[in-house]
């Protein structure tokens, strides 16, 4: 459930710089179990472990519900794919 106040948009996400450092240390715990295989974010935000998957050569892609997460996702990190959809 998302409680953001309206704080998301296509160009800003709340600590942007500090997600993606910290979606970079948990991407290289997991490397082990994902190495070069493709991967699937479910509730991916703003696609910053997405983006932390494909710096280190997996083959991610975001899911989420938030049509102004994935805007932002696919603004900042185009090289990656992203979709806004249902979970189901």
């Amino acid at each position: 459930m998302y409680n953001t106040g309206g704080q998301v948009t296509p160009d800003f996400y709340p600590k942007a710089k500090s997600r993606l450092h910290r979606a970079l240390r948990i991407a290289m715990h997991l490397y082990r179990f994902a190495w070069r295989g493709p991967v699937l974010d479910v509730g991916c935000g703003g696609g910053f472990q997405v983006e932390a998957f494909r710096r280190l050569g997996m083959r991610p892609t975001g899911l989420d519900i938030s049509a102004n997460s994935i805007a932002f996702a696919r603004n900042a990190f185009s090289k990656n794919s992203f979709y806004c959809e249902k979970f189901e």
